[in-house]
């Protein structure tokens, strides 16, 4: 949810932004808590409230490992904590957000 008076453009960029600084500060072998991907969320200015999307949301949902092309999907999504073998580098390529209102949920 955005906070009222904040440009949803700029917040999403500043998300994106977010989410790619805490990912550059993970090191191979990393354990990523979701919770501390929806703390970096919802630190960002111009958001009032997050939370990871379900299946039931009909959206696309979770943290999606891809293959070094970038586009082709390795496994289910993460909708839990995970550790990062110790080959993979976390790397953010996209972040899809879907607006909501404390009524949709």
């Amino acid at each position: 949810m955005y906070t009222p008076g904040f440009s949803t453009i700029a917040t999403d960029t500043a998300i994106s932004t977010a989410l790619s600084d805490f990912m550059e500060r993970l090191n191979f072998g990393a354990i990523i808590q979701m919770s501390d991907i929806l703390d970096v969320v919802h630190d960002v200015p111009g958001v009032d409230n997050v939370r990871l999307a379900m299946p039931s949301d009909n959206v696309p949902y979770g943290v999606q490992e891809v293959a070094l092309d970038g586009i082709t999907n390795v496994g289910y999504p993460y909708t839990g904590d995970f550790a990062l073998q110790d080959s993979d580098l976390p790397i953010l390529n996209s972040v899809i957000t879907t607006r909501r209102s404390q009524n949709t949920w």
